[in-house]
């Protein structure tokens, strides 16, 4: 079986994008807090309104950030592998 170098540009290129896409996330994570925040303080009231909160805090919201932080890991990771190719290449 043949093996192929990593296309080094290629794999910073792949990291930048899973850090803005991590970026976005964090980001939208953010206002999606907000505005559960401000629907359920402001007008809508009671038990429904109290478990779409709870389900968003307990759920919803700590799944985003856990998605966050395996595209963070994965973009560490892509360092890594570039860092451990051009010490292998003597780039």
């Amino acid at each position: 079986m043949a093996v192929q170098g990593m296309d080094i540009d290629q794999v910073r290129q792949v990291a930048a994008w899973l850090n803005e896409m991590s970026n976005e996330i964090e980001n939208y994570t953010h206002r999606a807090t907000a505005m559960v925040q401000t629907v359920v303080g402001q007008g809508w009231q009671g038990p429904d309104a109290e478990q779409f909160r709870s389900n968003f805090a307990d759920h919803v919201r700590p799944s985003l950030f856990r998605s966050i932080e395996v595209l963070r890991d994965m973009v560490q990771q892509a360092h890594r592998e570039v860092a451990q190719q051009e010490a292998a290449s003597g780039s």
